[in-house]
């Protein structure tokens, strides 16, 4: 069996021994200050530029994750407490609406490293399955640019996110 399947059916754990309960009761203070905690919520299958460790989904990952319900449910918990930590919220509607103006500033109000992350979260989403979250995420993100919060060039890699495609920086 897979360590990261393990650890996100909550019967395992990551390579610093937490588990996956652990990260989704996270402070938003642990997950901006950890810089490993998101390639275990949004696994991808290609390496990390910036965290050698990160788990890498394999295909057999990806074909199981697509139709395992309890990996779904997970991921879109995952998904749920990004949103959260970014300062918005799904709404029972289908649309994301901002809750936490502060946070959400702190993650929109400048480019920092929380705009990688997006592009982790959106791929993940897609790769993994969640096709309807990440399709919202999209949309509200495509609010958020025509605002001018966000630059061409940032967007331009959540655009390809979005629709599955991983190009690195």
């Amino acid at each position: 069996m897979s360590t990261l399947l393990d650890f996100y059916r909550g019967e395992g754990m990551d390579c610093e021994g937490r588990t996956f309960e652990s990260y989704i009761a996270s402070t938003d203070a642990r997950l901006e200050a950890s810089h490993n905690l998101i390639q275990w919520l949004f696994p991808l299958n290609t390496e990390s530029n910036y965290n050698p460790d990160a788990p890498l989904l394999t295909d057999n990952d990806i074909k199981i994750w697509q139709v395992d319900p309890v990996l779904q449910e997970n991921l879109r918990r995952a998904y749920h407490r990004w949103l959260e930590f970014t300062g918005m919220q799904e709404m029972d509607d289908g649309f994301i609406d901002l809750i936490v103006p502060k946070r959400f500033y702190a993650v929109f109000g400048s480019p920092n490293h929380n705009w990688l992350r997006i592009t982790r979260v959106l791929l993940s989403l897609r790769t993994l399955g969640l096709r309807v979250e990440c399709d919202r995420y999209w949309n509200t993100l495509t609010k958020i640019h025509a605002e001018g919060l966000v630059s061409e060039n940032s967007f331009g890699y959540w655009r390809d996110a979005s629709q599955g495609i991983d190009r690195k920086s």
